[in-house]
């Protein structure tokens, strides 16, 4: 008598070659959150210091004071500048930050429309699932700068 075997998987083969696969998905799972909440933080502090340098090119074109302003929950900002006709405020951005990012403190920072200058000022960007965090300055005379408070965002300056 012949044993003729069939092809495919016995039932321990599938067990072991599941018992596998979930020992690299609890493995893998806590890296590919972290590595998400990094670049999504990186993503927030680089998008903030773009609209930085053009909230600040808005003033000079437009020539009247513009500014950036977070809202109070640090979920969100905007930029706005004052129309020089008539003095009412055009808000030109709003962005919405990714989710568990926020920014602070709540502050406004304006713009001058001569030179673009406007006073120094340090915002953090932070995020619940990151373990580090970013910050985004600049000093009187506009320059932005994005650092690493902590030094443990390679990539990054320390501040």
């Amino acid at each position: 008598m012949r044993c003729r075997r069939t092809s495919g998987f016995s039932i321990i083969e599938l067990m072991v070659g599941l018992a596998v696969a979930g020992i690299l998905l609890a493995v893998a799972v806590p890296s590919i959150r972290a590595s998400a909440a990094r670049a999504r933080l990186e993503g927030a502090a680089n998008e903030l210091a773009i609209d930085l340098h053009y909230i600040r090119s808005e003033a000079v074109r437009h020539r009247a004071p513009a500014s950036l302003a977070v809202d109070s929950t640090g979920h969100a900002y905007s930029l706005a500048y004052a129309d020089p006709l008539n003095g009412n405020t055009i808000t030109i951005k709003t962005v919405t930050l990714p989710r568990n990012v926020t920014v602070t403190p709540n502050i406004t920072l304006t713009f001058d429309a001569l030179r673009g200058m406007g006073s120094a000022f340090t915002l953090d960007v932070l995020s619940v699932d990151a373990t580090s965090s970013l910050q985004v300055s600049t000093n009187a005379t506009g320059r932005v700068q994005v650092c690493s408070p902590n030094r443990n965002f390679s990539g990054y300056p320390g501040c």
